[in-house]
């Protein structure tokens, strides 16, 4: 089944202090418009995968949707490497709906992943593996049992060439960062109402304490202010996914560090409001386009980067207390009103 390309009109979001953010960052927040590519299945012929995502075909050329290049590679320099390289894995057919840099990180796995297996379920073999890059393996195999799929299913590859004589290939329905199909959030949404029925009342607090970068430095004093107003400090990189999917359809409101585990806004009822901290130097637009389909507002407030005077794009921060709490106060008013 052929799900045609669409438009869409983003609900804004709401900027508290813009100015101490980077200026581009106030002009993508002005682009209201959204669309997103056709949605299916492509079977392709002779097909291989290499370095866990980039899919080439038999006369050489390889699957535009499917190439990422890092900084400094061009598509010359991509082919001759993969060129060198042996194959490894051989498949007479497979699905593979990831690439490596999407499967490594939870948030794209969830939003960019998972639905394109799950909304052409029925397109798909369902006796042939489902090839995912091995940076996934900590999440992916509880995420699709969750999700109604065999992770039985699931054949983890690596780095080197894989062989497919039919490849079947959800096509991708996002254009990271700001375009996401509006297909994928009901399909998830089911996700927590399989969970049980949830009385969305609970305030979040998200922290990053157990990450590596991004992490808010005046965490405890942040959380000393919201605690008086209800919020409960959560780590979801901590808990199983179940958990995960549960605590989220019962928010209402969610204040987050800019982050992986802020993806389960996708879970969240519609009519909450996530109020969003980033360092100066992240944008957040990831979290402003899923906001919008899930009918959340989304209140984006800036911090202040330990790196000045040349801000690192994940550095750690420091949030102005006062900002924030009006920030809040602004999100609870919007609560008390629904």
């Amino acid at each position: 089944m052929t799900r045609m390309a669409s438009q869409y009109t983003r609900r804004p979001a709401i900027l508290v202090n813009p100015e101490v953010a980077a200026p581009r960052f106030r002009e993508v927040y002005q682009l209201m418009r959204g669309r997103t590519p056709s949605e299916g299945v492509a079977t392709l012929t002779d097909a291989t995968v290499f370095g866990g995502g980039t899919i080439g075909v038999h006369d050489g050329r390889f699957v535009a949707e499917s190439v990422y290049l890092s900084v400094g590679q061009s598509r010359a320099v991509l082919g001759a490497t993969h060129a060198r390289s042996p194959i490894g894995q051989t498949f007479d057919r497979a699905v593979f709906a990831g690439r490596y840099v999407q499967t490594e990180n939870y948030a794209h796995f969830l939003v960019e992943v998972l639905p394109r297996l799950l909304l052409n379920r029925d397109a798909l073999p369902d006796d042939a593996p489902i090839l995912l890059h091995e940076s996934a393996r900590p999440r992916a195999t509880t995420i699709l049992a969750t999700a109604g799929l065999d992770p039985a299913r699931i054949t983890w590859i690596g780095r080197e060439p894989v062989r497919v004589e039919a490849l079947y290939w959800p096509t991708p329905n996002t254009l990271h960062p700001l375009h996401h199909s509006p297909h994928i959030f009901p399909c998830l949404r089911t996700i927590a109402e399989q969970q049980g029925c949830f009385q969305p009342r609970r305030r979040l607090f998200v922290s990053r304490a157990d990450a590596d970068r991004r992490r808010l430095l005046n965490e405890h004093a942040v959380f000393e202010t919201l605690a008086p107003w209800g919020f409960e400090r959560v780590l979801p990189g901590e808990m199983p996914f179940a958990n995960q999917v549960r605590m989220f359809a019962e928010a209402r409101v969610v204040v987050a560090i800019c982050g992986a585990g802020l993806a389960n806004m996708v879970f969240m009822p519609p009519g909450g409001t996530v109020v969003m901290m980033s360092p100066s130097s992240v944008p957040g637009y990831f979290f402003w386009d899923v906001a919008h389909h899930r009918d959340i507002e989304l209140i984006a407030v800036w911090g202040r980067n330990d790196d000045a005077p040349s801000p690192r794009q994940h550095a750690d921060f420091w949030m102005d207390v006062r900002v924030l709490k009006g920030a809040v106060a602004q999100a609870l008013k919007a609560d008390c009103k629904v």
